[in-house]
């Protein structure tokens, strides 16, 4: 019979913390109508691709922490574990190229990739 885990509240609340950063990041982004000066020309093609992982992303990186509360087996602790980390990584990656022409906002990107970094740390510790 697998081990149950309880809810990890670290792991918790960084993750959603993150989010929020992201999230914060994304809207007032959209709202300046910032972007990478990078985006120009033939590469123009990434800004939809960057603007939908960080929106996408970061919405079910908020869903996902939720994850973080529910009692489950260390196999399922585990795969939920690897999907946060993908998101965090997928987010902050998005956001930070989305935001690189913004000093701001960029750094705003990289703080909420430290927390969901952070997050998925402690999700990893809390499962041993």
């Amino acid at each position: 019979m697998a081990k149950r885990s309880g809810a990890n509240w670290a792991a918790f609340g960084l993750v959603i913390l993150s989010s929020l950063a992201f999230i914060d990041t994304w809207w007032n982004l959209w709202a300046a109508g910032a972007g990478s000066p990078a985006f120009m020309g033939a590469a123009a093609f990434w800004l939809p691709v960057a603007v939908g992982v960080g929106v996408i992303g970061s919405i079910a990186l908020f869903f996902f922490s939720l994850g973080y509360l529910m009692p489950s087996s260390q196999e399922m602790a585990k795969m939920m574990n690897m999907w946060v980390m993908k998101a965090v990584f997928a987010v902050g990656i998005a956001l930070t190229v989305w935001a690189w022409g913004s000093t701001m906002w960029a750094e705003m990107a990289m703080v909420g990739f430290i927390l969901g970094f952070l997050g998925t740390w402690a999700g990893a510790k809390g499962m041993m």
